[in-house]
């Protein structure tokens, strides 16, 4: 005899009802989930009014927050090539779950087409929405610091800066071959808050930029914008590719603290 097990009952779209049965309708219902997630973290509320939209309105079909819900999704549950989305549009867990409609109405609506999906990207990496979406994390990590700090910035955090080897197939624009890795990648600088494990900026670079590259512009102004939103002060820790001269002078004259590991040097003790 089949059981049906009720599971989950989404606040964003109060009419929808995750039960498991024998039927299988979805293998993507954890998507139900990460809308949750991100009704509750309001990021979208926060983010979507500050992007410009330069799509002639009265040929679009779908809004561009659900474009943006749908590409956090689809990367969310392991569609992150969107190779497959036209095979998943009718995916109904999915569908709801990327649609700013409620009831019914949210399951008739499919997905996004990989053509959409690539304009959007283009959309999105325009200078205007990239300034934005630089600045997203840092201001995301911020409201969740101070919530879970009664409102007030911490006294002092560490900032993380890594590089982040990412390999690829292909040529994709960006990328060159890293001589030291032994691969083709795109080389971001990435940072990260030490005490919290919050994500809070990152930097495209091309994939043979040196360890350093770009680091004694962007790590400065970088703390700057951690003592405005984050905390009182704001000190650096870096590995040994980060602690060149260029680097380390320019962090010295701002007089911002770090902490570096330094390369095996016969001349120090």
């Amino acid at each position: 005899m089949s059981e049906t097990l009720s599971l989950l009952e989404p606040t964003f779209n109060r009419s929808v009802k995750v039960e498991a049965r024998d039927e299988h309708l979805s293998s993507d219902a954890g998507a139900l989930l990460l809308r949750e997630a991100l009704e509750h973290s309001g990021l979208l509320r926060t983010l979507m009014p500050r992007l410009t939209d330069f799509r002639d309105p009265t040929r679009t079909l779908h809004s561009l927050d659900e474009l943006v819900r749908s590409v956090l999704l689809l990367q969310a549950q392991g569609w992150g090539d969107f190779s497959d989305v036209n095979a998943l549009e009718a995916d109904p867990a999915l569908r709801v779950a990327r649609s700013r409609d409620r009831g019914q109405a949210a399951a008739r609506q499919a997905l996004p087409s990989q053509a959409t999906i690539s304009r959007l990207l283009d959309t999105l990496a325009r200078p205007a929405n990239r300034t934005v979406l630089d600045a997203a994390p840092l201001h995301l990590a911020a409201r969740r610091i101070r919530a879970a700090n009664r409102g007030h910035r911490h006294r002092q955090l560490t900032l993380d800066i890594d590089g982040l080897p990412l390999p690829v197939h292909g040529e994709q624009p960006g990328t060159a071959y890293n001589g030291h890795v032994g691969a083709r990648m795109h080389y971001p600088l990435i940072a990260s808050c030490a005490e919290t494990g919050d994500m809070l900026a990152g930097l495209l670079r091309d994939g043979n930029a040196g360890p350093a590259a770009e680091a004694a512009h962007w790590v400065p102004a970088l703390v700057a914008e951690a003592e405005q939103h984050l905390c009182q002060r704001a000190v650096v820790r870096m590995d040994a590719g980060f602690t060149d001269g260029t680097t380390l002078e320019a962090l010295d004259s701002r007089g911002i603290g770090y902490l570096g590991r330094l390369r095996e040097n016969p001349v120090l003790p």
